[in-house]
């Protein structure tokens, strides 16, 4: 059966989400892509809020598809200007 399903990232995605990177994002040179250590560290801080789309192929194969990526912030609403 071919399905797609979202997870939390895991270490075993890191590679694929850098490819999906790449293939989403050509013009932008490898210095300026998000790479596996990228990826490694949003684990390690917020893997709550780090998400990856996988397709699951009829042989058993996996391919990552789609990321997605939540953030923490401290917004101070009686005082909304920033720098």
């Amino acid at each position: 059966m071919q399905k797609i399903f979202i997870a939390n990232i895991e270490p075993q995605y890191f590679a694929g989400l850098e490819a999906l990177q790449a293939a989403c994002f050509p013009n932008l040179g490898p210095d300026e892509r998000m790479c596996v250590h990228h990826f490694a560290k949003q684990y390690e801080v917020f893997r709550e809020g780090q998400f990856v789309a996988v397709y699951h192929s009829a042989n058993g194969e996996e391919q990552v598809i789609g990321q997605g990526s939540g953030f923490f912030i401290d917004f101070d609403f009686e005082h909304p200007d920033h720098t």
